[in-house]
């Protein structure tokens, strides 16, 4: 219920000078509160990074994906485990040639017996004015306009799905926007002169084809957090003399932790790019399928392992796979003022 950015009045001379405004949403009030670390953990449309562009303390590179999605939430199954997965279209089946990659997801089990239709669909350009997002809302899965014609593509695509929220859960679903999948790089993951740091989506844009998004975010947040744990548990002892070699160690561990999250992020955005010859056809695809396997097998037996390492032993199918990434790319707002 609240947002807030980085104030441009933060200085060098100490941490009694850093600031966020923060603004309740409900009230409109707006404070200004005194921070001596700011971890902008927002989400993929930060707004502390967004900010943090405007003032050019950051370079963003990001691109939107020509793929839209939407997740619906059902209730329980009585056809089905609590812990089934089911993905769609499967191969060969009957209702493979209707669907094809127009509509690509899964069926995905939930806390408490529930599932989650997670739905994929191609988005195919006719012009420059369809890669914004206000074109976007007639993506629904199977064409469906009605809740009755949802209904009907998701028992076409899962015929074990029998119970469906009611019409009116069903026409929301409808009349929201589709997301969309981001790719997003940025210089560095710390402002240190605001002792501004950025982790999760806020600093990392990547498909969701290794499901790692999660996983790499908590990395990032352990790592900040043993990172600064010795330096803030010295903070009571220090005195004002002290304050300035303080700030220079905060700073210090700061870029450190920039330079390891930048490198490991860039390196799981890039393996996610496998998406584009994923869908593509014939002995390309076959490439890209055991890619894929070979890029999960490491992940699920050695999570330890950096997503650079696995990167580099992954190359060029990556390199190859950026070929086809940068046909179907679409910029994205990095700015506040394009992104509000």
């Amino acid at each position: 219920s609240s947002s807030s950015s980085s104030s441009s009045s933060a200085t060098s001379t100490g941490n009694e000078d850093l600031a966020v405004l923060v603004t309740d949403a409900e009230t409109g009030v707006t404070q200004r509160i005194p921070y001596s670390i700011l971890v902008a953990a927002d989400g993929a449309n930060s707004i502390v990074r967004s900010k943090l562009v405007d003032m050019g303390c950051l370079q963003c590179e990001r691109y939107y994906s020509d793929v839209t999605w939407k997740a619906l939430q059902l209730p329980e199954q009585p056809n089905l485990s609590p812990h089934a997965f089911e993905r769609y279209p499967k191969p060969f089946s009957r209702g493979h040639r209707k669907i094809k990659w127009k509509d690509n997801g899964a069926l995905i089990p939930r806390f408490k017996n529930q599932f989650v239709l997670l739905n994929f669909r191609a988005k195919k350009r006719q012009n420059k004015a369809d890669d914004h997002d206000d074109n976007l809302t007639d993506l629904n899965p199977f064409d469906a306009t009605t809740p009755e014609e949802l209904r009907m593509g998701i028992a076409t695509a899962l015929p074990n799905v029998t119970q469906f929220p009611s019409d009116q859960e069903l026409q929301d679903f409808l009349d929201q926007r589709p997301g969309r999948e981001s790719y997003m790089k940025l210089d560095r993951h710390v402002v240190e002169e605001f002792n501004v740091a950025l982790v999760g989506d806020a600093s990392v844009g990547m498909y969701s084809l290794f499901g790692q998004g999660a996983a790499s975010a908590m990395a990032q947040a352990c790592q900040l957090a043993e990172s600064l744990a010795p330096i803030l548990n010295e903070t009571a002892t220090y005195t004002t003399s002290t304050t300035t070699t303080h700030d220079v160690r905060l700073r210090e561990v700061l870029c450190e932790y920039s330079n390891s999250s930048v490198r490991e992020g860039h390196a799981i955005a890039d393996l996610n790019l496998l998406t584009h010859a994923l869908r593509r056809k014939g002995l390309v695809k076959i490439f890209a399928a055991l890619q894929m396997m070979g890029i999960g097998k490491t992940l699920s037996q050695n999570p330890d392992m950096p997503y650079s390492d696995i990167l580099k032993k992954r190359k060029r199918a990556i390199w190859f796979s950026k070929f086809f990434w940068r046909r179907v790319r679409v910029p994205a707002p990095t700015t506040s003022t394009t992104t509000n």
